[in-house]
């Protein structure tokens, strides 16, 4: 049974397009221009000042393509933090190892599960809500992921025993996952194909980054609050992200059919504060979810282009990024007797190393001649 409507496959079907047809691509679009109305060019003339545009928006300005420029680089700095999010507040509590070995009377192995459990829920979450996103829009998942998010990191500032800490954790983790599962997707909902490699790099550089920023801060709230004030402060964060969504995220997956007089956002499909803010419900032209879309990407594996770049980055960031991250307290902590901060320093040369790698990748793709113009 054919999966529906992923990003993945729509990214694999551009890139057989581009290997099969290069000659053809200007000509695809030259076609469907010459098939707007002239309402509808003189509209993209108004708004983009060229016809020359990839994918071709349609003539509403409630098309995320159409939104104006402050508009969606706001959404792309909303999906950008809660990018950063993930891994900031997985590996905030790193430095508090000690502390809370200390309080609930664990091993400082044990302690160290309250983050490698939350890397595994990382890893599965995103198999829940990519489906979901696709069915019933972006804006839903980002208001209840931050809400729920929220209460489980209050859930955790307020705990007395480490079963429960641990169980909120869990959750957490589930909840703040959604970022990973689709934000590319986001990108791809708000700029136009000549754009997103470098808009992706900044939102993979991000995914990247939290980890490590994670300790370098937190080391200092462990130091001077409280282990505790980690949790406060994370609760306050996801606070406010839930209020920039309410107030600045509208549905950016957005129905598009040049041909079709009824193209527009989840519905109702009016351009008005009630359907884009207000309105929530399944996307028109979506099938009902079924079981395997939940499991889909898991049978991606068997196709080596996927498999074999999978297993590379999983080999990469399990050594680059979770040994050290989980293994710096357990070891030059104790071996040296650091404090919080002197742990969450030793991040300092991860981060500078992740930028650095993340800039390069990200200028090597934007003049690779495989990139999409």
């Amino acid at each position: 049974m054919p999966y529906e409507s992923t990003e993945i496959e729509k990214g694999v079907d551009l890139v057989k397009h581009e290997e099969l047809m290069p000659s053809e691509k200007g000509v695809g679009i030259d076609s469907t221009v010459a098939e707007l109305s002239p309402a509808h060019k003189e509209y993209l003339l108004q708004r983009h000042g060229t016809l020359d545009l990839d994918p071709l928006p349609s003539a509403s300005p409630a098309d995320p393509y159409n939104w104006p420029r402050w508009k969606v680089n706001v959404n792309l700095t909303l999906i950008s933090f809660h990018a950063l999010m993930i891994g900031f507040m997985t590996g905030g509590l790193i430095p508090a190892f000690g502390a809370i070995s200390s309080e609930f009377d664990v091993s400082l192995n044990t302690a160290v599960y309250a983050v490698s459990i939350q890397i595994l829920f990382l890893g599965l979450a995103p198999l829940f809500w990519g489906p979901i996103a696709e069915r019933y829009g972006r804006r839903p998942v980002w208001l209840i992921s931050t809400l729920l998010s929220m209460v489980c990191n209050l859930g955790c500032a307020l705990s007395h025993s480490f079963g429960g800490f641990m169980v909120a954790r869990i959750f957490q983790s589930i909840f703040n996952s959604p970022a990973g599962a689709i934000g590319g997707a986001v990108v791809v909902d708000l700029f136009f194909a000549k754009e997103r490699a470098q808009k992706m790099g900044i939102w993979t550089l991000m995914v990247t980054i939290g980890n490590p920023l994670g300790p370098l801060l937190m080391g200092f709230v462990a130091t001077r609050a409280g282990w505790r004030w980690i949790f406060w402060i994370f609760t306050i964060t996801n606070g406010i992200q839930f209020l920039c969504y309410l107030f600045f995220s509208p549905e950016t997956k957005y129905v598009r059919n040049i041909d079709a007089s009824t193209d527009g956002p989840v519905l109702p499909q009016q351009n008005t504060f009630r359907s884009r803010y207000l309105s929530f419900g399944k996307i028109p032209n979506t099938s009902a979810l079924k079981l395997q879309d939940f499991y889909y990407p898991v049978i991606l594996l068997k196709e080596l282009s996927v498999s074999i770049p999978t297993l590379a980055h999983s080999v990469m960031f399990a050594f680059c990024s979770v040994l050290i991250c989980v293994e710096i307290p357990g070891l030059l902590g104790v071996k040296f007797n650091l404090n919080f901060e002197a742990i969450g320093l030793n991040f300092i040369s991860n981060i500078v190393g992740q930028v650095v790698v993340c800039k390069s990748l990200q200028s090597s793709i934007m003049l690779s001649p495989f990139t999409v113009a």
